[in-house]
């Protein structure tokens, strides 16, 4: 679908994407770039309960990243939204828990994850599509998504036409 986008806009030579391999590597290089935020993200997800605290300390929200993506800088971050709410909430949380839960996400974000492209199943699609305007600039983003909402072929998708299902027959 991004292929098609890029040719029927006639985009693949401002980005160098050509082939649906170039899609795959600039997909995976752009997962990739935020892959330690996204560890961190998950990591917040697990320990926290619910209303606890946020996955991100972006004061933005969600689909906007920190300027620093490095590992160092994602683990502190994540470290204070924890430890302001542990003094209120539950004196379990240690940055031991933490730090076991985050490199439970780093080992799983390996060469195979990327291979695999399982980066569209675990990240968040708002920080990727963010991560890949900021690899591609001036990247016509809200253009894109009209043209796969458009193009979009759901019955592909079993567990999709499985979901339409169960809400038409609600």
């Amino acid at each position: 679908m991004f292929l098609k986008f890029l040719e029927s806009n006639n985009l693949n030579d401002t980005y160098g994407i050509g082939t649906e391999s170039d899609v795959r590597d600039v997909f995976i290089e752009t997962s990739k770039s935020i892959m330690y935020y996204q560890a961190v993200r998950h990591s917040l997800g697990e320990l926290r309960f619910s209303n606890s605290f946020e996955t991100t300390w972006v004061k933005e929200g969600s689909g906007h990243l920190p300027k620093n993506l490095d590992l160092k800088n994602c683990k502190t971050e994540g470290w204070k939204l924890i430890c302001e709410i542990v003094s209120k909430t539950n004196n379990e949380w240690t940055e031991k828990n933490y730090q076991s839960t985050l490199e439970k996400y780093l080992e799983l974000f390996d060469d195979e994850f990327f291979n695999d492209l399982r980066f569209l199943i675990y990240f968040q699609g708002k920080d990727f599509a963010k991560a890949l305007t900021n690899k591609l600039p001036n990247f016509p983003l809200k253009n894109y998504y009209r043209f796969a909402l458009k193009h979009f072929e759901y019955e592909k998708f079993n567990d999709l036409v499985e979901f339409r299902n169960i809400i038409e027959n609600k």
